[in-house]
């Protein structure tokens, strides 16, 4: 969170949560190694 001392406004960042950020790596490592499959069949 931010605070621009000129303006008053508050801004915000978003983070994502680590269990996304898992899923979302499994995933990926997932299509990455049936691709490779794949390719050498």
């Amino acid at each position: 969170m931010f605070l621009a001392a000129s303006t008053g406004e508050v801004e915000t960042t978003t983070n994502p949560e680590p269990a996304t950020l898992m899923l979302m790596g499994g995933g990926m490592a997932g299509m990455f190694l049936r691709r490779r499959r794949k390719k050498r069949a």
